[in-house]
């Protein structure tokens, strides 16, 4: 249950940072907010591997 919830806590960081990329487009070096959101799924891809993996080995 502690590795579904780590899963879990990767998904949320994830959301953060598409969030963060959006209102704050300067974090990502992306000139206007659009292209701050066109970067953030490129920075939650980074975390979806390993949230993939943890929610595979917390099901088994």
């Amino acid at each position: 249950m502690l590795i579904e919830f780590q899963g879990s806590v990767l998904v949320m960081l994830g959301a953060h940072l598409l969030g963060r990329s959006w209102i704050h487009p300067a974090r990502v070096n992306a000139a206007t907010h659009r292209r701050g959101y066109l970067r953030g799924p490129a920075r939650l891809g980074l975390l979806r591997s390993p949230a993939l993996v943890l929610f595979a080995v917390g099901h088994l």
